[in-house]
């Protein structure tokens, strides 16, 4: 969102979802560049960089919202039967909902800020419990429903995604889908994983391929309606993940695949960690007439070259801070090569913060085809 390293612009890693604090208001973001260049922006999905207002996308450069402020496992949804119009909450039969607390396992590895997180629990703010859908026009911030009903929840994302699309096909426009599909959510959820009703059981891989695929789906109709809108030559799409599977919730979060790293002797090479199956990730990008159809890179980049990236496509000089990612457009269009000489990451765990003593530097590098761990969780 910024271009720089979550160390660098001082966030923990991740914020809680009744925290008073964000991503700090001083920092520019990706949707403030294309804001600059004359480009209606708007977001859908996951936000999770501070869920006060002052924090919230229309605060940082979105001119649109429609999604949940944090992440899907931090509350209780709903998950309405397919065969009734009822709405009711996934719960036991008195009526209890019971959830993992997932705030301890977050704090062990070093993700949370520790003051914010006493000061919300003091506060005891209702947003703990139960996931809101919020909705964003301009200065006007509205909850849509708490707890939100995961059974429309697509439905509602694809409405309001290409409804965007068509109402802003004359003017440009910077949208960005943040998917909380396939993240694990809360545990009153089947496998910890959801779907609308036209995908439930329609896969093999069970509720994780079931959300996967109504999050192809919504990618899909993203698509047409561009294709349909005449769009398509004038439009650069980016498609990326952001980690690897959470391998403490097995199944429910999917697989690292080939780069599971069974000789490293370490049980997690997932998210959280340094290793390839945690920080390599599938990119695609598409702009019929600029990218050649079915090119492949091996070259090294990051989510953090979007900034840079975007902000050179729309001739808008950078923020005046360090940047960490660099322009990529090279690479897309030139099949040149990275600007990234070293590029780091961090860990979570005793690899970054003072919950296990450890070091607070980088816990990896990459140079070229060359990687260099310096510090290796467990």
């Amino acid at each position: 969102m910024t271009g720089r390293q979550f160390t660098r612009v001082g966030t923990p890693g991740v914020f809680g979802s009744t925290v008073d604090v964000g991503l700090p208001l001083n920092e520019t973001t990706v949707a403030d560049q294309a804001r600059k260049a004359g480009y209606t922006t708007a977001m859908m999905g996951k936000w999770h960089l501070g869920q006060r207002k002052m924090f919230l996308p229309t605060a940082r450069g979105f001119d649109h919202y429609l999604g949940i402020p944090y992440s899907d496992d931090m509350g209780a949804a709903r998950l309405s039967p397919c065969n009734s119009s009822s709405r009711v909450a996934a719960a036991a039969e008195d009526g209890r909902i019971e959830l993992d607390d997932l705030t301890e396992t977050y704090g062990d590895w070093g993700f949370l800020d520790d003051a914010a997180e006493a000061r919300a629990k003091a506060a005891a703010d209702p947003a703990g419990l139960f996931l809101p859908l919020v909705h964003q026009e301009g200065n006007k911030t509205t909850i849509v429903e708490q707890p939100l009903d995961f059974a429309n929840l697509a439905d509602r994302y694809n409405d309001y995604v290409t409804g965007f699309i068509r109402d802003h096909k004359d003017d440009p426009f910077f949208l960005y889908m943040a998917f909380s599909h396939v993240h694990t959510t809360a545990s009153n959820q089947p496998e910890k994983q959801y779907a609308g009703c036209p995908f439930q059981n329609s896969t093999r891989r069970g509720k994780f391929g079931d959300a996967l695929a109504e999050a192809d789906w919504l990618v899909g109709n993203a698509m047409q309606e561009l294709e349909k809108q005449g769009l398509a030559e004038n439009t650069l799409v980016l498609f990326a993940s952001d980690n690897g599977p959470w391998m403490v919730q097995g199944k429910s979060a999917g697989s690292p695949g080939l780069l599971y790293g069974r000789a490293s002797g370490y049980w997690n090479v997932g998210k959280g960690s340094t290793w390839e199956g945690g920080i390599r990730e599938p990119a695609f990008a598409y702009w019929p007439g600029m990218i050649q159809p079915g090119t492949r890179s091996a070259e090294v980049v990051s989510s953090m070259d979007l900034l840079p990236t975007v902000s050179a496509l729309l001739g808008v000089d950078l923020p005046e801070a360090v940047i960490d990612g660099r322009d990529m457009s090279p690479i897309l269009f030139d099949k040149g090569a990275s600007a990234h000489e070293f590029l780091f990451f961090y860990a979570g765990n005793h690899c970054h913060g003072p919950r296990e003593g450890g070091p607070r530097g980088p816990a990896a590098v990459r140079n070229g085809k060359y990687k260099a761990h310096f510090c290796t969780s467990p």
